[in-house]
């Protein structure tokens, strides 16, 4: 593969969320091909399967190694996402008033 923009990131199963465990890394065609696919072969699909179980295993211990957030950080970005809400409401409420 010379062009790596060419892939793309796929759900392997298009009924259930994207997840690292349901992904498949696809060039653009081929992602084509698996949205219309219907029918694999099974011992391809039970490789797969076994390589997403692991990827399942391998994320939840990652889950378990995360560093808690400061305190200060949390409330800080709280604060920051309540500003920016409060200026889009106030936007809007602008734009309302001035169509009256």
């Amino acid at each position: 593969m010379d062009n790596r923009y060419l892939l793309r990131l796929c759900r392997w199963d298009r009924n259930l969320p994207w997840t690292p465990w349901n992904c498949v890394l696809l060039t653009e065609e081929e992602a084509v091909a698996h949205v219309k696919l219907e029918n694999m072969n099974t011992s391809f699909v039970d490789k797969v399967n076994v390589k997403h179980q692991a990827a399942r295993i391998y994320f939840a211990r990652l889950t378990a190694l995360s560093i808690p957030l400061d305190p200060k950080l949390i409330a800080f970005c709280a604060a920051a996402a309540a500003s920016k809400k409060k200026k889009k409401l106030a936007q809007i409420q602008r734009g309302i008033t001035n169509k009256k």
